[in-house]
């Protein structure tokens, strides 16, 4: 529906989205894909519901924060609690760059969910950890401004 912080829940696939504006009502899907883009220097989860998704909608919004759930045993080996808060990401391929692109606002381990940067669209995303040296550019300063993080 139309309106301000609207939230939609996939229960079954673990995410849910708010939506902070919601100028046209459409319909909006989550698919849920067995395997997705290369993640080269990030470990993806090994289980059931796959990791890697799909989000695409006919709504006319501002932007949505997406949040998922994941299960920290699906990393082999199963990350720590601070691992998880430090490496644990919600990355997403726009298609243009060839790495994708740490999403994550927070990161909750102790209800195992991690939560989206408010997005003015979506793509695929899969939730992954950091697993060797890596320089990923991300735009989630709070100057708003790119920011990196090496690993």
């Amino acid at each position: 529906p139309a309106g301000n912080n609207v939230t939609i829940d996939f229960p079954s696939q673990g995410i849910s989205i708010t939506f902070a504006n919601v100028l046209t009502a459409g319909v909006t899907i989550v698919t849920r894909t067995a395997a997705g883009p290369p993640t080269t220097g990030f470990q993806v989860a090994d289980c059931n519901p796959s990791p890697y998704f799909t989000i695409s909608t006919t709504s006319t919004f501002t932007t949505a924060s997406i949040k998922v759930t994941y299960d920290p045993s699906c990393f082999v080996p199963p990350p720590s609690v601070n691992q998880q808060k430090q490496a644990l990401m919600l990355l997403r391929f726009d298609g243009l760059a060839p790495d994708p692109e740490d999403v994550t606002q927070s990161n909750n381990p102790g209800q195992n969910t991690l939560t989206s940067i408010p997005l003015s669209s979506f793509s695929d995303f899969v939730v992954g950890i950091v697993s060797s040296s890596k320089i990923l550019v991300t735009s989630r300063g709070e100057s708003g401004l790119p920011s990196m993080l090496v690993e």
